[in-house]
């Protein structure tokens, strides 16, 4: 990534922290997909950012307290990928989670496909 605001690692993981729960940063941070190297921070990411599994897709707000914010993406699989990869179902629902933390808002729950 060639990003004055992140020159090393440390500042890169310091901003993932900042904006994702513990757990969530942990999981996208262990991943290994980061490296630095020669004053630059490199990584191995998806960049055509959907999944080919899937058709239709709805976004909504399904919940929304003063300390909580929760969004779900619902998801149709394509009929001619389900016996690939196995899926009995044709719908699929993922939720993601914006929770008021003691650090501040970060994302609690957040749905990583790879």
């Amino acid at each position: 990534m060639e990003n004055p605001v992140f020159t090393t690692f440390d500042e890169w993981e310091s901003y993932i922290r900042g904006i994702f729960g513990e757990t969530v940063a942990d999981r996208l941070l262990s991943r290994h997909t980061y490296v630095e190297y020669e004053g630059g921070i490199y990584g191995l990411i998806g960049g055509r950012g959907t999944n080919i599994f899937w058709e239709e897709v709805s976004r909504d707000v399904t919940s929304r307290t003063d300390t909580e914010i929760v969004y779900t993406l619902t998801a149709e699989v394509r009929e001619e990928f389900r016996e690939e990869v196995g899926l009995t179902e044709l719908t699929e629902y993922h939720t993601f989670v914006y929770s008021l933390t003691e650090d501040g808002w970060r994302w609690t729950e957040f749905y990583l496909w790879n």
